[in-house]
């Protein structure tokens, strides 16, 4: 029921019990709406989770904010965010901010 919710209206997932946003099933399909808040309402289990926040970032670059500390610092991520909105680059980790690649890469997309 709860899958079929989200499937209808990915926004259904800001309604559901925690319990289920440890589920990657149901947060990958709320995933589908653009927008980024989506990302703040799965677990920090997944939240951490390298595909799911990968492809939290492609939808919507505002996912950075809330991806686990680890993948804020991972490069592949902030990269694939940083190329559809370089203000994100704010939200990535300290060492990647002064990256200066993604720097470039950043002034080149705004």
């Amino acid at each position: 029921m709860v899958i079929n919710a989200v499937k209808s209206c990915p926004e259904m997932i800001r309604e559901c019990p925690s319990i289920f946003c440890d589920d990657e099933r149901i947060v990958k399909i709320s995933l589908q709406e653009d927008t980024e808040e989506l990302l703040l309402y799965a677990s920090e289990r997944l939240k951490d989770d390298y595909d799911l926040v990968y492809k939290a970032v492609k939808v919507d670059a505002l996912n950075l904010q809330y991806a686990s500390d680890r993948l804020k610092d991972n490069r592949d991520i902030v990269l694939r965010a940083i190329k559809t909105y370089s203000g994100v680059l704010e939200d990535a980790s300290t060492r990647l901010q002064k990256d200066e690649e993604l720097i470039r890469i950043a002034e080149m997309n705004i």
